[in-house]
């Protein structure tokens, strides 16, 4: 027998995290997180770099993962609201 509880509502604000599904995150939604991350780490890396917390290379690669996620989502969203008819390629 499983002793969890349901999280209370006000939970995310006293610093717990609260668990979502991640099926229930549109691509819309995930598109939103991807871009405020990139910006992110765009403006924190190279201070991280200038203080020796990163080296140069391993910032410009996570940035680059990053810029990576956000272009494969938006074509995903893209491709979500204008589905091909045709199944994809033509021959």
């Amino acid at each position: 027998m499983s002793t969890q509880r349901e999280p209370q509502p006000d939970e995310g604000r006293r610093g717990r995290m609260i668990a979502i599904a991640p099926a229930t995150v549109t691509t819309a939604q995930a598109l939103r997180e991807a871009v405020r991350e990139l910006n992110t780490r765009r403006n924190i890396y190279p201070r991280w770099v200038e203080q020796g917390r990163m080296s140069e290379k391993l910032a410009a690669h996570r940035i680059a993962c990053m810029a990576a996620i956000v272009t494969r989502l938006r074509r995903d969203l893209d491709q979500e609201k204008n589905p091909d008819l045709f199944g994809g390629r033509l021959r």
